[in-house]
């Protein structure tokens, strides 16, 4: 949908402020758009509002049932609330289901993919180096398109740019774009 868009790829900049203010701008045009209701949670957790976040959290937990079909937005919800508060055992007791989601089958690749990055993000912002990159390799084995224009611009990985690892897929990314503009 059009509107997810502009937040979305300010999201993957790591520019949060702007991406909030777009989110706001797209809700006060169609307050039920849940997509950008959900992206405004990220937004607000990874600005450190907190309260903020977690008054509209309850407040989406208790109107969807189903709040994405095929993306379980709630639990990742949840999963950078407990990341922001620096709850370990919440966090710890998180990741596997987030982790099982990347690995099912029956995820949408698109899903997948956004699922896939946004954890590589968040584990690298967190200085979380070894499972950034371990679940980022874990992106390329699933097939995930990874954007090179998201590798090379994203500030929450700059923790891991320098690694071989990294290199090599930003490396696969970058033929993968070279590619698609041959045509």
């Amino acid at each position: 949908r059009p509107g997810f868009t502009v937040p979305l790829g300010l999201c993957n900049l790591g520019r949060r402020e702007e991406g909030l203010e777009a989110a706001e701008r797209v809700l006060a045009i169609e307050p039920g758009f849940r997509s950008v209701s959900w992206l405004k949670v990220r937004f607000l957790t990874e600005l450190g509002r907190l309260p903020e976040a977690a008054q509209l959290l309850k407040q989406l937990e208790a109107s969807d049932r189903d709040p994405l079909v095929g993306f379980p937005a709630l639990h990742q919800a949840r999963y950078w609330m407990a990341v922001a508060q620096r709850d370990r055992q919440q966090e710890q007791a998180l990741r596997p289901r987030y982790l099982e989601w990347i690995n099912d089958p029956k995820t949408s690749a698109d899903a997948r993919d956004h699922l896939s990055i946004d954890l590589v993000a968040l584990l690298a912002r967190q200085g979380q180096t070894n499972p950034a990159l371990d679940a980022l390799e874990r992106c390329v084995e699933l097939g995930a398109l990874i954007p090179y224009d998201w590798l090379l611009l994203n500030p929450d990985l700059k923790s891991i740019r320098g690694d071989a690892r990294f290199q090599k897929v930003a490396a696969r990314s970058r033929a993968h774009f070279n590619e698609m503009l041959r045509g």
